[in-house]
Order: C-alpha cells, then sequence, then structure tokens
C-alpha cells in the first residue's frame, strides 16, 4: 500500500514538474497557452515549431520501422536493448533528430539562408 502511494505522489511530482518546466521554455503557440510571456520573438518561435514538428514525423517513422521489424522479424530482438529497453532507443533517436532538426532549420531561418530562399 506504502508502495503504491509513493508511486502515486512520485507520478503527480513527475507531471507537475513537466508542466512547469514546458511552460517555462517552449513557446506559448505550443503548449496552447495565450496568457503565458512568450520569452520567444516570432522567429524564434517559427523553429521551435518547426524542429518539433519534423522530430515527430521522424519518430512517427521510426515507430513504424520497428514495428515493421518486428513483424516480418528481420532480425532476432531476443535479449537486444529495444527488446529490453525500448525506451532508451526511443529516446536517443528522438534526441538525435531534435539535434539534427535544430541545426537545419536554424540554418533555413538565418539571415542567410532567408535570402537564398527569395
Amino acid at each position: 500500500m506504502v508502495l503504491k502511494l509513493i508511486f502515486f505522489i512520485a507520478i503527480i511530482l513527475f507531471s507537475i514538474i513537466w508542466t512547469i518546466s514546458t511552460n517555462k521554455f517552449l513557446p506559448r503557440e505550443v503548449i496552447d497557452n495565450n496568457q503565458s510571456h512568450n520569452q520567444y520573438d516570432e522567429r524564434q518561435s517559427k523553429i521551435i515549431i518547426e524542429v518539433l514538428a519534423r522530430s515527430f514525423v521522424w519518430m512517427v517513422q521510426a515507430c513504424l520501422l520497428f514495428l515493421v521489424f518486428r513483424i516480418f522479424g528481420f532480425w532476432d530482438m531476443k535479449n537486444s536493448l529495444i527488446n529490453s529497453y525500448p525506451e532508451v532507443i526511443f529516446l536517443t533517436i528522438a534526441l538525435i533528430q531534435l539535434i539534427f532538426n535544430y541545426f537545419s532549420v536554424s540554418k533555413k531561418y538565418s539571415v542567410k539562408g532567408m535570402s537564398n530562399e527569395k
């Protein structure tokens, strides 16, 4: 009973910390909160939104790829990292995609990149 209570409190604390950090660090367009103070200008907000959108698309593609691998058995996943801890694999893919997409999108929205598009 005590373990269940501790687990419940941990979930509540994680939710509170997650909500506070997203409200503090993400643009208001992402969190759908028009009352919050927006610390980003329009260009920075567009960059963050585009990076998150591109990364989400890549994560869906990675999930579908791993699903196809599991369905058709392209490799043996018994005793592998993806079978034991799939969260680690997906978090690693997400982090790599966020970094890659940030650099490609910020290059697109730089003064040099914007002048090439026109």
